[in-house]
């Protein structure tokens, strides 16, 4: 015979706890990552961007806020909605910034999901690119980031699908 826990008491977590520690990995791993603003691989700035863009989504949905990761030459940095909700935001407010190494160059992004290489972005020497993450973890459209070296080799882009908000690292433009 089977027996029901008695009412008042739980099993399992709930969404907010575990949403909470999936945003804490993703910070966490993207502390591991970081090795000083002077040194760095495309590859680990690469995957501290697609860390930086699931913190975004998981913070979107925990908090039910746009949250808003803005992409500079030289800096990432996670924005929050004062406004909750679906409604258009009035106000940012500031809860992550991570330095990019100097000797990494987010060169281009585009407003597309580019999965498949062969891509050849113009350098945007004055980038300054916004994704919004909704509350339910969705963008309204995707977006591709393309990151390398200063002489261009080592590139890798970083793409976010618009439905699931999911963000993927791949070698190459």
């Amino acid at each position: 015979m089977r027996t029901h826990a008695p009412p008042g008491t739980r099993r399992g977590f709930t969404m907010i706890e575990l949403m909470t520690v999936v945003a804490l990995v993703g910070l966490l791993s993207s502390l591991a990552l970081d090795v000083g603003p002077g040194g760095g691989s495309p590859h680990a700035t690469a995957d501290q961007l697609a860390s930086a863009m699931g913190l975004a989504r998981t913070r979107a949905i925990a908090t039910r806020r746009v949250h808003r990761v803005q992409v500079e030459a030289g800096v990432v940095s996670i924005w929050q909605s004062t406004t909750a909700g679906f409604t258009a935001a009035t106000g940012w407010e500031q809860v992550h910034g991570e330095t990019i190494p100097t000797n990494v160059r987010a060169f281009n992004a585009t407003r597309t999901v580019q999965t498949a290489a062969g891509a050849t972005p113009k350098q945007d020497d004055k980038l300054l690119f916004a994704i919004d993450f909704r509350p339910d973890g969705s963008l309204a459209t995707g977006a591709t980031v393309f990151l390398a070296k200063a002489d261009q080799s080592d590139p890798y882009r970083v793409f976010v699908y618009p439905a699931t908000g999911s963000a993927h690292v791949r070698p190459g433009w």
